[in-house]
C-alpha cells in the first residue's frame, strides 16, 4: 500500500504537467525575452521575479519525466513557462491567469 501511495503524487502531478505544458503550441514561439532556467531536464523558462517558482516546478516536472521515462520507456520533450501577468499575454491566448493549460 505505501508503495502505491509513493506513486500516486507523480502520477497527479504528470497529470498537471500534462495540462500545464502543450509542446506543439510552444515549438514557434521565442522565448528570449524571459529567463533560461540552468540545471535541469525540463526546459524551463520563467518571468522576472519567478526564479524560486520556477525551480520548484522544474524541479517537479523532472521527477515526473524521470517517472513516467522509468515506466513507458518514453521521454517526451516538455516546455515549462512561468510568467508574470505581464508576460501572460505575450505567451499564452488562454484569458485565467495562473491556470495550467
Amino acid at each position: 500500500m505505501k508503495k502505491i501511495m509513493n506513486h500516486t503524487k507523480p502520477i497527479l502531478l504528470g497529470l498537471y504537467v500534462l495540462l500545464f505544458v502543450s509542446v506543439s503550441d510552444l515549438s514557434a514561439q521565442s522565448f528570449e525575452k524571459l529567463n533560461l532556467l540552468e540545471g535541469h531536464n525540463t526546459k524551463t523558462h520563467f518571468s522576472n521575479g519567478s526564479k524560486e517558482q520556477a525551480e520548484t516546478m522544474a524541479t517537479r516536472c523532472d521527477s515526473v519525466l524521470s517517472f513516467y521515462k522509468s515506466i513507458l520507456s518514453f521521454e517526451p520533450t516538455v516546455t515549462l513557462l512561468v510568467l508574470s501577468p505581464t508576460d501572460w499575454s505575450t505567451y499564452t491566448n488562454f484569458p485565467v491567469y495562473r491556470m495550467p493549460h
